[in-house]
């Protein structure tokens, strides 16, 4: 068994190199964002579907603009009163519908302006839907549009993003910091190998090494467990191979091989 300082040890990492440690948690830490905005618009549409009110707003500016998929989108500037509080400006996306409806003023033989601008004594005329809880303060065309496709994605999107959030934290936060803890203040006993094997998969292969140990309480059975090997550790590995187990002596089943778990003593 290799000599192991009494803890806290000082450890360092081998595995993985840095840059794709960091590469691996700014993917974890997006999916989360990702996740935290979806939350964030499906609330609003559940709030403004139940708790906002539809009211009638004065259209003064309506734009057609290039979007991001090379097509056009088109926006309307309105002031709208929501029940209880004084006038407000806001503007939103509309659908072609409710474009179509409000240029028609502007439509003679010569054609139309490019910015649709109407007379302040005059303006058009949009449905909005708006809420106001607290100091929150949201409103959108009807006929906004996406419609309510936000709601669909949203709802849809969220479970599932939360679940990967939750599984690649797990496994590229949470598990990585167990590891390490292992080394720096885990028991340690000798161990042996047992079998190692290649599990085929989607992505490639997965290397799996088996290894058995009895923690150093008295009275303890032994364990018998496994862990994944970077390809070239699963190649140098021979069943019955003696080797150093850090576990946690709380939960003796959370373990590690020393000569594979990625990090080294100073």
């Amino acid at each position: 068994m290799n000599r192991v300082p009494s803890p806290p040890r000082q450890v360092i990492a081998v595995r993985p190199k840095p840059i794709i440690k960091a590469f691996v948690r700014t993917i974890v830490f997006a999916v989360i964002a990702a996740t935290f905005l979806l939350a964030i618009v499906l609330i609003n549409e559940l709030l403004l579907k139940w708790a906002g009110r539809e009211v009638v707003g004065a259209v003064s500016l309506v734009l057609e603009r290039p979007d991001r998929s090379g097509g056009f989108e088109h926006v309307a500037y309105y002031t709208y009163s929501y029940p209880g509080e004084g006038p407000r400006e806001d503007h939103s996306l509309i659908n072609w519908d409710a474009y179509h409806r409000l240029k028609r003023p502007f439509v003679s033989a010569v054609g139309r302006p490019d910015d649709l601008r109407f007379p302040v004594d005059a303006p058009g005329q949009l449905a909005i839907r708006a809420y106001r809880i607290g100091p929150l303060r949201y409103s959108r065309a009807v006929e906004h549009e996406w419609g309510s496709i936000l709601l669909v994605v949203s709802g849809v999107l969220l479970p599932a993003g939360m679940l990967l959030s939750f599984t690649l934290y797990l496994a590229a936060i949470v598990r990585p910091r167990q590891q390490r803890e292992l080394y720096v203040s885990g028991t340690a006993v000798e161990g042996i190998t047992t079998d190692k094997n290649r599990m085929t998969t989607k992505g490639g292969y997965v290397y799996i090494l088996r290894y058995t140990f009895t923690p150093a309480k008295q009275g303890m059975t032994p364990y018998s467990t496994s862990m994944m090997l970077a390809r070239e550790e699963f190649e140098a590995a021979q069943p019955g191979q003696a080797v150093t187990i850090l576990y946690d002596p709380m939960k003796p089943k959370r373990s590690t091989i020393y000569e594979y778990g990625g990090y080294r003593f100073v």
